[in-house]
């Protein structure tokens, strides 16, 4: 199995950028030209290697150190993030023996002997560097200076080296010339294991002007980190071709530049690289419901270090992957079939969180663009997770929230993303509008904002800090781990005279009780949900009266109820079907339809 390339071909159009959403930001990284090899050490060590795992050896840089807010930063950030890919990879047959990294020799002239596991050099250099770190001793070989006629001089010592199952990890907190707009971090590859291939050292250096616009380290910082170690440990473009099939054999020849390219033609023409890799290929045929599909594209805008090393922002959405980060990212079974399709790494593809962009969309939308997509599906179907609503806020999942984000340009779009009607641009040349520029291909689709009514929250149901960020709270939202994202049927009425078409998805708590009774809380008021479904009208006297119809649940509501429920039933076999049905007439009415697999 091969890693293929489908290619179309697309005019490139430059429009100026008008704004962009604060809570993202595009993940730009510089690629490496030339990767090195490391050196087996000729002992076999010591210790014991049955233990396969994945492990992490973090070296922080005096940057990091000397700062304020280091041992929170670990803590909450890094250790959280390195956990997570150590619960979710093992280290696919490592070997007995240590890695060392090469020694520079001046003007790269030497050779390395296999017998000493040292470098001869003409003249040895004492620093070899790792990004902006210069690497400690330990790791690396030994050095000799060669002499002519006598025995060569030991000049240094090898060292240590890495051990079979380890990533080498040096993180650094400096200002440099990739931390310009709005770029979070960036990680360099620069080390692969001299028989696997497998990148086996990095380097992540984490923006100052980043870090420090944080009061505290919140679940975007940790996402950020995770993306950036998805980087080190194989998603990088540069890492592509030499990735392993499952018995150990490399899928592409060996030069980096190899890469087979096939023709894909779409109604609307774009550049597309598309990974085809089996597991990858398998999992996203679920997601998307589209049993031919062909291959999963990768990035095709954002320039280099974001193109061609992400997955297509617009197909894949909040996924981890994805060339640009913000607090809803999702790390999916896609990411981890990836990792796998590496040949690197044994795979833990349950160690996931729920990822609902696209679920279930078919082969139109993971296949067509979406300007073919909204065409076919404008007329009395839904439209998600594109929009056409401006400034309408609705579930972009269970537990995020967004709105849909349409912005005017100074001059007429391309025919190809001209999207929208004049029933969507309130009777406007819809020509000049379409969504947010950035990695989406100007479609428009609900976007996370951090702004509800004037209020500097999150769009995450889950953050708990958005109910002391709130300083009016009219549509009764409650903000933590037991929060959902839920979209109204009908605009909401405030004091029976205010309506907001606009406002159509909040977050409020959900509760289930005796006999698996699921309430929502409407800030201190439950409303208990109707196991057989109809409508129902829901007025909160405390807050002199807001009137909805009952909500039109997003279709996952009642799988964040599903331990509470099980445990109450004292059920043996976890395995329960849970099904809404969503209907939008005017009765907005909810069916719950629950039945139970023995």
């Amino acid at each position: 199995m091969k890693i293929c390339i489908l290619t179309t071909f697309f005019v490139v159009i430059i429009i100026s950028v008008i704004s962009h959403s604060r809570s993202e930001r595009i993940c730009k990284r510089p690629i490496t030209k030339h990767l090195r090899h490391a050196v087996l050490s000729s002992t076999v060590s010591k210790r014991s290697y049955t233990e396969t795992g994945l492990r992490f050896e973090v070296v922080y840089s005096q940057n990091v150190i000397s700062w304020s807010r280091f041992h929170s930063f670990k803590m909450s950030v890094m250790d959280a993030a390195t956990g997570f890919w150590e619960k979710s990879l093992s280290v696919k047959e490592p070997s007995g023996k240590n890695s060392l990294i090469k020694r520079n020799c001046l003007y790269d002239v030497g050779y390395v002997n296999a017998e000493n596991d040292a470098v001869h050099c003409n003249r040895c250099l004492k620093e070899v560097t790792c990004g902006n770190y210069s690497i400690p001793a330990k790791y690396l070989t030994g050095c000799y200076e060669i002499h002519y006629g006598s025995e060569d001089v030991r000049i240094y010592e090898k060292g240590e080296g890495i051990q079979p199952n380890k990533f080498l990890l040096f993180v650094d907190r400096m200002s440099d010339e990739m931390c310009q707009d709005s770029t979070a971090a960036y990680t360099i590859v620069c080390e692969l294991h001299e028989e696997t291939e497998r990148p086996i050292a990095a380097y992540i250096n984490f923006c100052p002007q980043y870090l420090d616009e944080k009061e505290e380290f919140d679940e975007e910082t940790v996402v950020t980190a995770v993306h950036e170690l998805g980087h080190a440990l194989g998603f990088s473009s540069e890492l592509f071709p030499y990735f392993r099939d499952e018995y150990g054999n490399p899928r592409t020849k060996r030069h980096p530049k190899t890469i087979d390219r096939y023709f894909h033609t779409w109604a609307v023409l774009q550049v597309v690289d598309t990974l085809i890799l089996p597991t990858v290929l398998h999992e996203a045929r679920i997601h998307y419901n589209c049993p031919h599909l062909d291959g999963v594209d990768l990035e095709n805008e954002g320039g280099e270090g974001t193109s061609g090393t992400h997955f297509e922002k617009r197909l894949v959405g909040n996924e981890v992957m994805s060339g640009s980060t913000s607090r809803s990212l999702r790390v999916s079974r896609l990411t981890l079939a990836f990792f796998k399709d590496t040949g690197w790494y044994d795979v833990d593809l349950n160690a996931t969180k729920n990822w609902e962009y696209g679920k279930n969309l078919g082969c139109d939308f993971v296949m067509k663009s979406c300007y073919e997509y909204m065409e076919r599906n404008r007329y009395g179907k839904s439209l998600k997770p594109y929009c056409n609503e401006i400034g309408v806020r609705r579930c972009t999942d269970i537990k995020t929230n967004g709105i849909c984000y349409i912005v005017k340009h100074r001059n007429i779009l391309p025919r190809e993303f001209q999207y929208l009607t004049r029933d969507a641009t309130y009777g406007e040349d819809p020509r000049y509008y379409s969504g947010k520029p950035g990695l989406y291909d100007y479609c428009p689709l609900y976007t996370e904002v951090d702004n509800f009514l004037g209020n500097p929250i999150t769009a995450s149901c889950e953050d708990e800090e958005n109910n002391q960020r709130m300083t009016t709270n009219y549509y009764l939202q409650d903000f933590g781990q037991q929060s959902i994202c839920l979209e109204h049927g009908d605009p909401w009425t405030i004091n029976y005279k205010y309506t907001s078409n606009q406002i159509r998805a909040t977050c409020h708590r959900y509760v289930c009780k005796y006999k698996g009774t699921l309430f929502l809380d409407f800030h201190g008021e439950e409303i208990r949900c109707p196991w057989k479904g109809g409508g129902t009208e829901v007025k909160i006297a405390g807050w002199d009266g807001i009137q909805c119809k009952v909500l039109s649940f997003v279709h996952l509501l009642l799988l964040y109820a599903l331990n509470g429920l099980m445990e109450h039933n004292n059920m043996r076999r976890r395995r329960t079907i849970l099904q809404i049905q969503m209907e939008t007439e005017l009765r907005n009415r909810v069916t719950l339809n629950l039945s139970q697999m023995t």
